[in-house]
């Protein structure tokens, strides 16, 4: 099976920015650059309206997080990277809509770290990760959202030890926040050497005077590759995806204050296990690297996590490196990466209930790099935000561009209470 590939072009996206803020100008000029790219692609049709614009000027990209602060329409990539034995995560903040990036914080190791995650929840950038000098440590740092600064004196002394893990070490971290909803609170996400998940909350937006509750999970097999999600608007409002040590996909689900269960999805990812959800509605996108055999699979849920259906995206050869995201209304957005030669990433969407995927259009990235990590957001102001690793100045670097948003979610069934108000040239 043959996939087809449809080219940018350039059209209209959407200009508007939410109520009562006031959006910065965009500066003019964007030089063609091609690294961890950032495509913004809108609803139901996707066109590229800019060349890739560099992310940061570091290189040997391991991990790349996107997230954005709805109030004041910034953007923030955060990175982990390795540069001959050294390690470091970055936050990086763009105040035009993702044409131009600054670099506002490193977090510098000289042992590998073992992984990172970022997440927006009020007025700050929250960042966890794992301290590879003291790993039984699970932390996290915030950062302005305003303009990315450190907020040194978080915790007394500029972090936060959220989770202890005693005798065991943390391997995987994940955070998600209640920003889409209430934007109150912060969750966070911990699996340890021995395969327990952790899980605390925090109902001030992490502040250091708002103690953190632990809540246990009873997951005690947690292997490899979680990853939260928030449900906005459901009674299910949280979601963690892991591969188990049977091999499987599970997702633990919290439905109340005192009520969660697991579900073994009984497929078999073998990386890259990403989920999303809005409402009722959430899917897992996982890798399945099984022999020789490369593609893209999903699961999904449109009753909140009480059943589920499994699926193919792509044929099964020569697909790797998934993201999808649920948020704000804007149907099932994926991307991916075909690892044909030369490889290309791939941008595709559907409605939340039912309906096929669109024809997936090549983001025209070149030097992408097989493998890489991938992340899609849905942004304020209503465009989808990609973050991609290819190369660029110096080997596997991240990347940035803005593209339109034609349509938005409902166009194919003429529900039009999700259309843009008006639209602009850029």
């Amino acid at each position: 099976m043959n996939q087809l590939r449809h080219q940018p072009t350039r059209g209209h996206r959407s200009s508007d920015p939410p109520k009562d803020v006031v959006r910065p100008a965009r500066p003019r000029g964007i030089k063609a650059v091609a690294i961890v790219l950032l495509l913004l692609c809108g609803g139901s049709g996707f066109a590229l309206t800019s060349e890739p614009v560099q992310v940061g000027l570091r290189g040997n990209i391991l991990q790349a997080h996107l997230d954005s602060h709805a109030a004041s329409g910034n953007l923030f990539a955060v990175l982990l990277n390795e540069d001959t034995g050294n390690w470091a995560w970055l936050v990086n903040i763009s105040t035009d809509d993702g044409e131009t990036w600054t670099e506002t914080y490193e977090w510098p190791s000289t042992m590998a770290i073992e992984d990172v995650s970022a997440v927006v929840a009020g007025d700050y950038l929250y960042v966890a990760y794992v301290d590879p000098l003291i790993p039984q440590y699970a932390k996290i740092r915030r950062f302005s959202a305003i303009d990315g600064a450190v907020d040194s004196s978080y915790g007394g002394s500029g972090w936060i030890e959220v989770l202890d893990a005693d005798t065991e070490s943390f391997s995987e971290i994940a955070v998600a926040s209640s920003a889409d909803q209430n934007d109150t609170r912060l969750y966070y996400f911990a699996a340890q050497s021995n395969y327990v998940l952790r899980y605390a909350w925090t109902n001030q937006e992490g502040g250091s005077d708002t103690p953190w509750s632990e809540v246990a999970t009873g997951v005690t097999s947690a292997n490899h590759s979680i990853e939260a999600t928030y449900a906005e608007n459901s009674s299910t409002f949280l979601y963690v995806s892991y591969e188990g040590l049977d091999g499987d996909l599970h997702i633990w689900r919290r439905m109340s204050d005192v009520t969660s269960d697991v579900t073994d999805l009984a497929v078999t990812p073998r990386d890259s296990i990403r989920i999303s959800a809005f409402e009722d509605t959430v899917v897992a996108l996982y890798d399945d690297q099984v022999a020789a055999d490369k593609g893209i699979k999903y699961v999904m849920s449109t009753d909140a996590g009480e059943t589920w259906e499994s699926a193919s995206l792509t044929p099964m050869d020569n697909y790797t490196s998934p993201a999808v995201t649920l948020r704000n209304g804007g149907g099932v957005a994926a991307v991916y990466h075909d690892v044909t030669t030369p490889d290309w990433a791939a941008l595709t969407r559907k409605d939340y209930a039912s309906g096929d995927w669109t024809t997936p259009i090549d983001c025209a990235i070149p030097g992408l790099t097989t493998g890489s990590f991938s992340d899609i957001e849905r942004l304020p102001f209503g465009d989808y935000g990609v973050l991609l690793v290819g190369s660029g100045t110096t080997s596997r670097n991240a990347f940035f561009a803005l593209p339109l948003l034609l349509f938005g979610d409902g166009f194919e069934t003429g529900d039009d209470s999700q259309w843009s108000g008006s639209s602009a040239s850029r």
